[in-house]
């Protein structure tokens, strides 16, 4: 039985009944969970990884553009090319999404 303080006291509180509705959602979810973690597990690699292509917004870009110049590696043109790249992606009010595709919030 759960309990909560109050001033010093403790009151016992009986849990609140599960509806069947609230079931009915526990048990599929626990399926869904099961279907997912099968399908992940069904395109894993023999060695024990995934592949797939890496998607994000364009922080990955920017952090490599700094990456390099603390590297002292900064080529002028492969910086240009990464630089392009963000600037194409950046929104009409100036900032950028963060996901591929994505709004502002």
């Amino acid at each position: 039985m759960a309990s909560f303080a109050r001033m010093g006291e403790e009151i016992p509180v009986a849990p609140a009944p599960v509806s069947w509705q609230n079931r009915k959602w526990a048990e599929r979810l626990e399926k869904t969970i099961e279907r997912g973690a099968n399908h992940l597990l069904s395109i894993q690699a023999e060695e024990g990884y995934w592949q797939g292509e890496l998607e994000a917004d364009t922080t990955l870009e920017s952090d490599y553009i700094y990456y390099l110049f603390v590297l002292g590696k900064a080529d002028p043109e492969r910086i240009a090319k990464l630089a392009n790249y963000v600037r194409r992606r950046q929104l009409a009010d100036g900032g950028w999404s963060i996901y591929p595709g994505g709004l502002r919030n």
